[in-house]
C-alpha cells in the first residue's frame, strides 16, 4: 500500500476550496452584470417612451374624395385634439368626432412615422331625399344635411315608398289571381283573410 503524502492531501481540499470560491465569485459577477443590464434597459425604455410621448404631431393630413366637406374645417376641429402629442392622440376620439358631421360616412385614422396623423374621409352618398331634413345614404341610413341643389333630382322617400307600395300591391293582386288562393280575396287597398 502506498502511503498518502500529507502535502498532497492538503492540496486537494485547498484546490476545491479555491474552485468553489471562484465559482461563487463568478455567480456574483454574473448577477451584478445582469442587474446592470436590466437597469440600463429600463432607463433606456423610460427615456425613449418619454421622448416619444413628448413628440408633437407635425402634419395632419386629410384625404378623401369629398365635395361637401371642407378639409380646413376638419383640420380646425382636430387640432385641439392632437395637442397632447403623437402617441397621446386618441385616434378613436378623432374618428368619432368626424363621423358626427353630417356628410361624413366613414373615417379612417392612423399614425404615420415620424410625426403625421392621416385622416381618410369617405363622404355620404345620398340615394333619396328625406323631405327637407336630410337624405338616405346607400345603406338606407338617414343623415341630416342641408339640401343641396346637386341632389334636387333625387327622388324623395315618400315617392319611393309610394312606388314600392304600388308595385307590391300590383304584384299581390296578380299572385292571388294566378294562384287562386282559397280564403283570400282581393281588396282595392290590400289583401285580407276571410
Amino acid at each position: 500500500m502506498r502511503k498518502a503524502d500529507p502535502l498532497m492531501a492538503d492540496a486537494r481540499p485547498a484546490a476545491g476550496r479555491a474552485a468553489n470560491a471562484i465559482s461563487t465569485m463568478r455567480r456574483w459577477c454574473n448577477r451584478l452584470l445582469l442587474g446592470c443590464a436590466l437597469t440600463l434597459t429600463g432607463v433606456g425604455l423610460y427615456q425613449g417612451s418619454t421622448a416619444l410621448a413628448a413628440k408633437q404631431v407635425k402634419t395632419l393630413t386629410v384625404r378623401g374624395d369629398v365635395r361637401h366637406i371642407d378639409t380646413e374645417v376638419i383640420q380646425a376641429r382636430l387640432i385641439p385634439r392632437i395637442t397632447d402629442g403623437f402617441m397621446a392622440a386618441d385616434l378613436r376620439d378623432l374618428r368619432d368626432e368626424l363621423e358626427s358631421l353630417p356628410w361624413v360616412y366613414k373615417v379612417n385614422t392612423r399614425r404615420r412615422w415620424p410625426a403625421e396623423i392621416e385622416v381618410v374621409l369617405v363622404e355620404q352618398r345620398p340615394l333619396a331625399r328625406w323631405s327637407d331634413t336630410g337624405y338616405l345614404n346607400h345603406q338606407g341610413q338617414f343623415f341630416a344635411a342641408t339640401q343641396d341643389g346637386q341632389y334636387a333630382h333625387t327622388a324623395t322617400m315618400a315617392a319611393l315608398v309610394l312606388r314600392a307600395c304600388a308595385r307590391s300591391h300590383a304584384l299581390a293582386r296578380s299572385l292571388t289571381r294566378s294562384l287562386a288562393l282559397p280564403g283570400w280575396h282581393d281588396s282595392s287597398s290590400a289583401l285580407y283573410p276571410n
